[in-house]
């Protein structure tokens, strides 16, 4: 009776088998198996060009060109792209890979944000040849126990040309699906602070002043800068980027300027023109480039002499 009952236990796991094996082959989605371990083919070394057409700006075609290094192209303008990230996004590109095909249909694509009217296009260039081709959906982020994602960010992405839509492990609609100025270089000011010996304040009117480094201390004649409030400042424009751009160049000579000099030698050079909401800057970082600005910040960069110069403070 006991060996009746093991055989039937046998029976039973093999039939077990036999359904488990069953599923996994005929009613399981093809959309977990058989995929490809990254959704692009690029050999890095001989890309030219990515051609990104953001989905939140349909008509903001952007070009990241690589000649001699990265630049940003915008019809038949050239800007600076901002530091590394034209590396950064040929190497998200190039890593895709995906985790499972979640759909393949095509009337599903613009659930996933991934149809010609709703995804982010990105096309990557060797010369005249395309190598790459895909459109960038919506991201998500995993909380379900267990999941393959394991907790992390993911994004559904489709290769161009062909219908199914694969979900990969990241976040690349917050790297793609950007407006032209959010590539541009943001860099402002990049100067040693040791390296100055002068600093020259042009404002209008009679508001103008000019102060010199004299042994280790900041001086206008007679007068000792305030250390503290020269330290903050000078350490503040150091490595000092601006987050938005004007959208229109300004007019006339620069009201403001401030120079930084070590002996004859220029430095760096800011200069202001003021608005009736923002103001407009630029500094010889990138003299090509002006930055948009409010009151408060302006403040930080354009000091007076009641700021620097404390009235009880008095040199030799």
């Amino acid at each position: 009776m006991k060996k009746a009952n093991n055989w039937k236990l046998i029976a039973l796991f093999g039939v077990l088998v036999v359904i488990f094996v069953t599923t996994r082959i005929f009613l399981s989605p093809k959309l977990e198996g058989n995929l490809p371990t990254n959704l692009t083919d690029i050999d890095s070394a001989k890309v030219t060009e990515l051609i990104i057409a953001p989905g939140k700006d349909r008509n903001g075609e952007i070009r990241l060109v690589r000649t001699k290094k990265w630049k940003l192209q915008k019809g038949k303008i050239t800007w600076r792209l901002e530091q590394g990230a034209g590396e950064n996004a040929l190497r998200q590109v190039m890593s895709i890979g995906p985790e499972r095909i979640v759909t393949k249909k095509k009337n599903k694509w613009k659930e996933f944000e991934v149809s010609d009217s709703t995804g982010t296009r990105v096309k990557v260039l060797v010369g005249s040849s395309t190598v790459a081709d895909l459109w960038i959906g919506r991201s998500g982020f995993s909380q379900t126990a267990g999941s393959r994602f394991g907790g992390n960010s993911f994004t559904y992405v489709r290769l161009n040309g062909e219908n199914e839509v694969y979900a990969v492990e990241g976040s690349l609609d917050a790297q793609f699906n950007r407006k032209f100025d959010d590539w541009r270089d943001k860099s402002f000011m990049r100067m040693k602070r040791d390296s100055l010996s002068k600093i020259t304040f042009r404002y209008p009117a009679d508001s103008s002043f000019q102060i010199e480094k004299r042994q280790g201390k900041w001086i206008k004649g007679p007068q000792i800068a305030d250390s503290a409030t020269m330290s903050s400042y000078l350490m503040g424009l150091e490595y000092k980027n601006m987050s938005e751009f004007a959208s229109a160049l300004p007019v006339g000579d620069p009201p403001y300027m401030v120079t930084f000099e070590n002996g004859s030698k220029l430095i760096a050079k800011v200069e202001a023109w003021p608005g009736p909401v923002l103001w407009t800057l630029r500094s010889s970082h990138q003299s090509e480039t002006y930055f948009s600005s409010t009151p408060d910040l302006i403040k930080e960069l354009l000091i007076g002499p009641m700021k620097v110069f404390p009235k009880s403070k008095t040199g030799p």
